[in-house]
Order: C-alpha cells, then structure tokens, then sequence
C-alpha cells in the first residue's frame, strides 16, 4: 500500500510539473516571439500552438488517449496502438495541408502565414506520436516516467527554437523557418533518445503478422471502436476555440494575438483540470470494471470539486491580480499590445467564466467516456457545433473580441447542459 501511495505521489508531482510547463509554454515563446518578430507574426504563432495545432494534435493521437490509459486488460497491444498512431498522424498532416491551403485559396492566408502554421502544426503532430509512448508508460502505471519525458522534450525544443530564432529573427521569415525547422528537428531528436533508454516498457508482446491479417483487423476494430471517444474529443476542442477561428478569419492577426493571450487563463484552467483529473482516470476507470456504483461517484465527485476550486481560483485571481499581470505582459512585449489594458479586465472576466463553465465540461466528458457513453455525448457535440458556429460568427462579426468572449460563454453553457441529459 506504502508503495502504492509513493507511486500515486510522485505521478501527482511530476504530473503537475508536465501540465504546468504545457500550460505556460504557449504563453512564453507567444511573449517571446512578438518581442523578437512583432505582434503580427506573434498573433500567428499564437493561433498555430493554442488553437490550429492543437487540433492537429488531438487528430494525430485520434482522442486514444483516454482509452489507451484505461485499456488495464491489454485488450489491443502496444503494436497496435503504435501502428494505429502513425496512420493518424499521416491523417493529420493531410488535414493541416487542406486546411491552409483552403484559406490561401480564398485569400484570407498569405503564404508566410501558411508555411509558418504548416511547421507549427507538424511539431503539434509528432507530439501525438510521441503521445502513444507516454500513454503506455501510464498504462503500465508508469505516469511519472512519461511526465518527466514530455517536460524535458518540451523544455529542451522550446529553448532551442527562442535561442534560434533570437539569433535568426533578423533574418525576416527564413529566419522564423529556419528556427521552425530547427524545433522540430529537436524535439525529434531528444524524443528519439530519451525512448530508446525506455524502450524496455514498450515490448511488442503481439506476435501477429500482416499475413495473416489479424493485425489489420485488430486496427480496423480499435479505429471503429475510439471513433465516437475522437469525434468527441476533436469537436470539444473545436468548440472550445470557437470564438479564436472566429476571430482568425473575420480580425487581423495583432487581434487575434491580442484574445489568445486573454485567453491563455482559460487554456491553463483547462490544462490544469486536465492534470488533476488525469491520475484518476486509472481509479474510475477501476471502479467501473468493478461496477463499484459508491465509489465510482465518490470519485467523480471528486473530480467535479477539485475543477470547481480550480476555475473559482482563477476568477479570484483575475478580480485580485489581473490589472498588474496585464501591465507586466505589456511592459514585456515592448508595449506592442498597449490596447490590451483598454479592454482587458471586463473581457478577462467573460473569459474566466467561460473557462469555468468548460473546466465541468471537461470532468463530465471524462467521466461519460469511462462509462461508455460515447454516442451519445458525439450527438451532443455535433449540435451545439452547429449551434456555437453560428453564435461565434455573428457575435464576432458584429463585436470582435467582445463578440467572442460572449460566445464563448453562450457555447459552453449549452454543451454543459447537453452533456448532463445524458444518463
């Protein structure tokens, strides 16, 4: 039991470590980007980390992760999921591809913008291959291993691009491609390393060949079964950020920097709901294995409080705080975004709230996908996207920024309230 508790810890620790870095990388290379190239090219990179290439991340790892982690009776092996990762990968380059090129042709990207979003959106993909690893190091109860993983590879990428681009931003836009190149050439290179001294954990025990076509079916089967949990997934997100592809199609880029720093503390509340939940997901999923009804709810509940006290937090601090961390943010970028204290407490506050409402979105999806309710949370999905489409553009079009943080509000209150009808 002692052990146990210790293992429990240390995943705690170092998952907390993993999530707080995730969490605050986007906000330190989007600061050090505007001051090193300007605000217009800051507003990109801060779209292609926090919104477009997170949804090309969530495609590269097809919202397997959950399911992996919770797959305690090795029903499909690691082989499998490896294989199934690199065609979903190869899926999410294809969409990025289309995506961009899309907006080129209808004259709302240039092609600067275009090549920087493709190699923002490729290092965003390669992270969901290396997602499979850490979701087999949990699976083997083993989260710490794959926390400590995913902050040095994170940590170690981000300094070398900041260091490269510092010293080529001069350069104009090849220096911003070199520096792209550069970190996602990193990032695969510690990866790489840093597995190869793990690779004991990832023992192929499969013995299936593709002659027999066993393993092809075993693919088709796990592709069939993790579609509703990834559809799922992919349209939470999607939801989620709304208001900001409102924003990057219907605004320039200097807004759209502007709303993606305002909206980094609804981006972490959501980080960090994420890794408080994340060392229970094991437990629940234990529970319901068991069809332990006592304490599957003790848990859940748990679960709902923990991202309650988390999202009520942030509102504090805002109200407390907001006004002197808004000053330092424009002090540091060199005064680039000085029209953010013009409008930030107010659209700050809408933010939070959203971010609140979302960070209990977060916990019922969870707690649905562990009971199986894959279906019908995709039904709910797919109508209030339809529903918060609508709602984005029109509020976005009329009040920019305002337009989209009411937006943001209005979309998560109709998924939460869908996704509590579902028994």
């Amino acid at each position: 039991m002692q052990v146990r508790d210790n293992q429990f810890k240390k995943d705690v620790i170092w998952n907390a470590i993993s999530s707080t870095t995730n969490g605050m990388i986007n906000m330190i290379i989007s600061f050090f980007v505007i001051n090193f190239v300007g605000s217009d090219v800051g507003g990109i990179f801060g779209f292609g980390f926090s919104t477009l290439g997170q949804q090309v991340f969530i495609l590269s790892y097809f919202g397997i992760r959950i399911f992996q982690v919770i797959d305690i009776s090795y029903k499909y092996d690691f082989e499998t999921y490896r294989k199934h990762r690199l065609m979903t990968f190869a899926l999410s380059v294809l969409f990025v591809l289309c995506y961009v090129f899309s907006y080129l042709k209808l004259g709302i990207y240039d092609s600067d913008k275009c090549i920087m979003l493709i190699l923002i959106c490729l290092f965003k993909a390669i992270e969901g291959i290396f997602d499979v690893y850490e979701c087999e190091l949990q699976r083997k109860h083993k989260l710490y291993l794959a926390c400590q993983f995913n902050f040095a590879r994170v940590v170690i990428s981000t300094v070398a691009l900041l260091s490269s681009m510092y010293m080529l931003g001069k350069l104009g836009t090849y220096g911003i491609i070199i520096s792209l190149i550069i970190f996602i050439v990193i990032q695969i290179i510690f990866g790489c390393i840093f597995l190869f001294t793990k690779k004991s954990y990832f023992v192929v025990e499969s013995k299936l060949t593709d002659e027999t076509g066993e393993q092809k079916l075993k693919l088709k089967r796990l592709t069939i079964e993790v579609l509703p949990i990834f559809l799922a997934t992919f349209l939470d997100f999607w939801i989620f950020s709304l208001p900001k592809y409102a924003l990057d199609i219907f605004t320039d880029n200097h807004t759209v920097g502007i709303f993606t720093i305002l909206f980094m503390p609804a981006t972490l509340m959501y980080l960090f709901v994420n890794f408080f939940l994340r060392p229970y997901l094991s437990t629940l999923a234990d529970y319901e294995k068991e069809n332990n009804i006592e304490g599957f709810n003790k848990v859940s509940k748990r679960m709902y409080f923990i991202s309650l006290g988390i999202a009520i937090a942030g509102f504090v601090s805002v109200v407390t705080i907001g006004k002197p961390v808004l000053s330092l943010i424009d002090m540091f970028t060199a005064y680039r975004y000085s029209s953010v204290l013009e409008v930030s407490i107010p659209l700050l506050l809408l933010i939070i709230l959203g971010g609140l409402i979302y960070s209990l979105v977060n916990v019922r999806y969870s707690i649905l996908a562990i009971k199986n309710k894959q279906k019908p949370m995709l039904y709910c999905y797919i109508a209030c996207l339809v529903i918060g489409i609508i709602i984005a553009w029109q509020l976005v079009m009329r009040f920019e920024m305002y337009g989209a943080a009411f937006a943001f509000i209005l979309t998560m209150l109709i998924l939460l309230g869908m996704l509590f009808m579902v028994k």
